[in-house]
């Protein structure tokens, strides 16, 4: 009897120490998903992680689309020279009707009554791209101004919008601010071979200069 009872006292404390065990590992575990939860009051506690630098944005801006606007030319009347480009003009009737007046002369009256009677707006002679005492009419291969306008969207061959006159040398010529007339008009007068487009019509508004950006067509 005396032997059972002590295999008993054997086991319940074998047993104890079982349960203390298992007790031991339930608490560890409990603290290892604690820590393994990212949510948890561990996670929460840990410092941010450092940043780095912010990747620059490349800026993308929008090319601003240049607008078409027109032009007609003039090409002097010496040998190989180039056109030169007249304009803008903001639409097609303005420069049209320039284009028109650097062609032909007209009388003054064609801008006051318009074609009543017909004769108000004849042709009477050279407009003012052709310098004085070109021959009228003009052969096709001697013309100075183009046929018709041209649209082009290049900035470089913008002038200012004002008051210009057309000037011809023996190698080429240009076109040149209102305010140089007199300075031109000398130099002309001694060097040969350069003249300057000649006003038909000299009751035209700002003659013997004709408008760049607006319409003042007259000759």
């Amino acid at each position: 009897m005396k032997s059972v009872s002590i295999a008993v006292a054997i086991a319940i404390v074998f047993c104890a120490a079982n349960i203390a065990a298992a007790g031991g590992g339930v608490a560890a575990s409990a603290e290892v998903a604690q820590a393994d939860d990212l949510t948890g009051p561990i996670w929460t506690r840990l410092p941010a992680p450092p940043r780095g630098p912010k990747e620059p944005k490349e800026k993308y801006r929008r090319k601003k689309r240049q607008r078409k606007l027109w032009y007609w030319t003039a090409t002097p009347p010496a040998s190989g020279a180039q056109p030169i480009y007249i304009g803008p003009y903001p639409n097609l009737w303005d420069c049209r009707d320039m284009l028109g007046s650097a062609l032909y002369a007209h009388p003054f009256a064609c801008h006051l009554d318009g074609p009543n009677p017909p004769s108000n707006c004849r042709i009477i002679g050279n407009g003012f791209a052709y310098p004085k005492g070109y021959p009228y009419p003009v052969p096709s291969d001697m013309m100075i101004p183009s046929a018709d306008c041209v649209e082009s969207d290049d900035p470089s061959l913008r002038l200012k919008a004002g008051w210009y006159f057309l000037y011809y040398t023996v190698s080429g010529g240009g076109v040149a601010t209102c305010n140089e007339y007199k300075k031109y008009k000398e130099m002309a007068e001694i060097t040969p071979g350069m003249e300057l487009g000649h006003y038909y019509n000299m009751q035209c508004p700002g003659a013997p200069c004709f408008s760049v950006g607006f319409d003042t067509a007259c000759n």
